[in-house]
């Protein structure tokens, strides 16, 4: 994944969950480890609401997979797309 240049941006985290995931995970942590490991590999500059103003997760149960993974999409430009949804905001 390349170091995002246009914000803010929206972050949407797809757990996929196989045999190996606990469901008494809270799934607010991935949520937060995810914001880190994207900071740290110097893809945004912060997860904070200057630059992510859209976060959501989605949890995905497949038993049949051994291991469990995630999946992150980082879309830039939502600024842009909120303002033609909602009008011009003061």
């Amino acid at each position: 994944m390349k170091p995002v240049k246009t914000f803010p941006v929206s972050v949407h985290i797809i757990v996929v969950a196989g045999k190996d995931f606990r469901k008494s995970r809270d799934i607010a942590n991935i949520e937060k480890a995810v914001g880190d490991a994207l900071v740290e590999a110097e893809i945004l500059p912060d997860d904070k609401v200057k630059y992510v103003w859209d976060s959501r997760q989605t949890y995905l149960p497949q038993p049949n997979l051994a291991k469990s993974f995630a999946l992150v999409r980082v879309a830039e430009g939502i600024e842009v797309s909120l303002r033609s949804e909602l009008g011009e905001v003061a």
